[in-house]
C-alpha cells in the first residue's frame, strides 16, 4: 500500500513536471511565432517556414 502511494505520488509529481514543460514550450512557440512574424513584416529573407 505504502508502495501504491508512493508510486501514485511520483507519477503526479512527473506529471505536473511534464505540465511544465509543455507550457515552457507553448510560451517558447508564442514567442517565435511573435518574431517571425515581425522579421517577416519587415521582409527578413531567412526566415524558414516549414
Amino acid at each position: 500500500m505504502v508502495y501504491y502511494k508512493t508510486k501514485e505520488a511520483r507519477m503526479a509529481s512527473i506529471n505536473i513536471r511534464n505540465l511544465q514543460v509543455l507550457y515552457t514550450v507553448n510560451e517558447n512557440l508564442q514567442a517565435v511565432a511573435f518574431w517571425k512574424c515581425i522579421n517577416t513584416s519587415e521582409g527578413n529573407e531567412d526566415a524558414d517556414d516549414p
